[in-house]
Parts: structure tokens; C-alpha cells; sequence
């Protein structure tokens, strides 16, 4: 896999620092770090300061996506996106698909949030991952576990 790929994907938001009103929705949230503890960085505070706050996180399932994966997304050109959560919504057994052939993503973001896009051209960097907790040059993205599109 050489360069970048685009793939369709459905956008959803999620607010790690939101001050929830239930312990269930707090469970639904996540909470305020990813899935190797580091902090979760939300669209605002990317937008904001890049420098400070040098990507934003992303959830998605993480057999597809190496940790730290970079993305960007058509809808935000300025922005620097990495895959660097998950949750149960996006397992293959339990994934949940709300627009066929278009992968699921959750963006972090401030609550409350600015408006998304619903629908999304991602372009994958192939290569440019945390895998092991460490940037690689190895493109490990498993593009043959993306359903109903194909990756170009």
C-alpha cells in the first residue's frame, strides 16, 4: 500500500470531556483518554491551536486501523486526524454500519459540538501510524475489512 487511499465514511461525534449525566452515558462516552491513555484531542481544541494540540482523535475499529493512524477528511483540509480510539460500536462482531458501505468514525469534540458533516471522503496516509506506540513507515491499515466499497 503506497501513498494515500480514500474510502466513504459515516461521521458521528463523541465528547470525551463532556460532564455526563449518568454513569451509562458516561460509559458511552468513553471518557477523556484513548484506548493507550494519552489524552483525547478534540476537534475545537485541534482547530485552535495545531501546535498545542497537534491532531484529532478519531474512533474507529481497531482491526482495521493501526494505532495513531493519519487521516484526513474532506470536510476539514487544514485539520490532522489519527485513529487512536475504539469502542464496542465498532467491533466486528457488534460494529454498527448506519449508512452501508460508508465506515463508521467518531470524532472527538467539544460538547457542545459544532456541526459535522454526515458523509465523508477519508484519505488514509498510508504509513504514517503510532503502531506499537511508535511512528512507523509501515502501512498496516486492513483495507479488505472495509464493507460494501473499494479502496482506491
Amino acid at each position: 500500500m503506497d501513498g494515500a487511499m480514500t474510502i466513504n465514511a459515516k461521521l458521528t461525534r463523541y465528547y470525551p470531556y463532556k460532564n455526563y449525566v449518568s454513569a451509562a452515558e458516561a460509559q458511552q462516552e468513553g471518557g477523556p483518554h484513548d484506548s493507550n491513555s494519552r489524552p483525547l484531542i478534540t476537534l475545537q481544541q485541534h482547530l485552535s491551536d495545531p501546535q498545542a494540540y497537534p491532531y484529532v482523535a478519531v474512533s474507529g475499529d481497531d482491526a482495521i486501523w493501526p494505532y495513531g493512524q493519519r487521516i484526513s477528511i474532506d470536510a476539514y483540509p487544514e485539520a490532522v486526524f489519527r485513529v487512536v480510539d475504539t469502542g464496542s460500536h465498532f467491533r466486528r462482531l457488534r460494529k454498527v454500519y448506519r449508512l452501508v458501505g460508508f465506515e463508521p468514525l467518531d470524532i472527538a469534540s467539544d460538547y457542545p459540538g459544532v456541526a459535522l458533516p454526515t458523509t465523508a471522503v477519508v484519505t488514509i496516509m498510508a504509513g504514517d501510524n503510532w503502531s506499537d506506540q511508535k511512528h512507523t513507515s509501515v502501512s498496516e491499515v486492513n483495507s479488505d475489512l472495509f464493507q460494501g466499497q473499494s479502496v482506491t
